[in-house]
């Protein structure tokens, strides 16, 4: 497995927000962080495009405002987004799963996170 791919887990956080302010952007013209521009060349807003539709897809019947079903996509949804950053070959690594815990924790300690994770579904959603 190459790790050329593996960054700093901010950049994904990067990733994460870009996805969220992204809101009103057609999705061919979504800003991504100057860390993914450079990693991934010029094919990375072609590669936003593809994990926005499949993040929609996640998401497509979850209630937003239902905090025991946004919880329960919570995980699925950061694995894509992780494996799509990462590569799906990370998926074999063993610190996968102790990344995601460690993203998940980070979530759940920060009091805004649920809110913006819901605008993230609304956003999705549309």
């Amino acid at each position: 497995m190459s790790t050329d791919r593996i960054s700093p887990s901010a950049s994904m956080l990067e990733l994460v927000r870009a996805l969220g302010s992204a809101r009103s952007v057609d999705v061919g013209k979504t800003r991504l962080p100057q860390s993914a521009t450079q990693r991934n060349g010029p094919v990375a807003a072609r590669d936003l495009k593809v994990l926005r539709q499949r993040l929609k897809l996640l998401v497509a019947s979850v209630d937003p405002d239902d905090q025991q079903a946004t919880a329960k996509i919570r995980r699925p949804l950061l694995q894509e987004i992780i494996l799509w950053e990462f590569g799906s070959d990370f998926r074999q690594d063993p610190e996968f799963g102790p990344m995601l815990d460690g993203i998940e924790q980070a979530f759940m300690a920060d009091p805004g996170a649920q809110e913006r994770f819901s605008r993230l579904i609304r956003h999705l959603r549309k």
